[in-house]
């Protein structure tokens, strides 16, 4: 991350307890380091009041400089799926039962923090893929995936790979039928690797 984090969005289902207990032990620690916290005026904020600026999507988006995401990949893909078009870079507390994306755990959550603060993650962007199923009669839901690129693609710029199926291009055939695709990046600001005997 290249720039001064003054700023960030604190995201996830404050109504679990496991996240709320996490939330709770890191504001404190986001206050020290002088970072503004924002939350979401959709969240259940309420315990935090005082700890906390309550603000709407929009301004979320054009304020925060990274987003910290407490919970399981759900929570994560969804935060993705807000901030991906502002450039957000988001660090995950895992909460969550497998942890395949929010991988930083509760007891690394500061020791992450401040990697991050400092410039020491990596940033890890994943493309998304927006599929959308075009009906004549109702609006389309939208959903996005995280798509994992294999590391020999990893650095390179272009098109998300298109899945296959049995040697067959899967975005063709679901294209035909009324499915429109297009793509857009997250970025996951990941730690640096913990050294050994830390």
């Amino acid at each position: 991350m290249d720039q001064t984090v003054t700023t960030c969005a604190l995201l996830g289902r404050f109504e679990d307890s496991g996240v709320a207990e996490t939330a709770a032990a890191l504001l404190p620690a986001l206050a020290k380091r002088g970072l503004v916290t924002l939350v979401q005026n959709s969240a259940d904020w309420q315990r935090f009041a005082g700890q906390v600026q309550v603000v709407d999507d929009a301004q979320l988006l054009e304020r925060a400089q990274l987003g910290i995401v407490i919970g399981g990949d759900g929570s994560l893909l969804y935060a993705a799926r807000l901030v991906a078009q502002a450039g957000i870079p988001l660090l995950g507390i895992n909460r969550g039962r497998l942890g395949f994306l929010t991988d930083v755990m509760p007891q690394d959550m500061l020791d992450s923090l401040d990697a991050a603060l400092q410039g020491r993650c990596s940033v890890d962007k994943r493309p998304l893929l927006d599929a959308r199923i075009v009906s004549p009669n109702r609006p389309p839901p939208r959903q996005l995936a995280g798509v994992k690129r294999p590391r020999e693609e990893a650095a390179s710029v272009g098109a998300v790979p298109a899945p296959r199926l049995d040697g067959r291009t899967v975005l063709g055939k679901l294209a035909n039928k009324g499915v429109k695709f297009g793509s857009m990046a997250a970025a996951f600001a990941k730690p640096p690797p913990k050294q050994q005997g830390e």
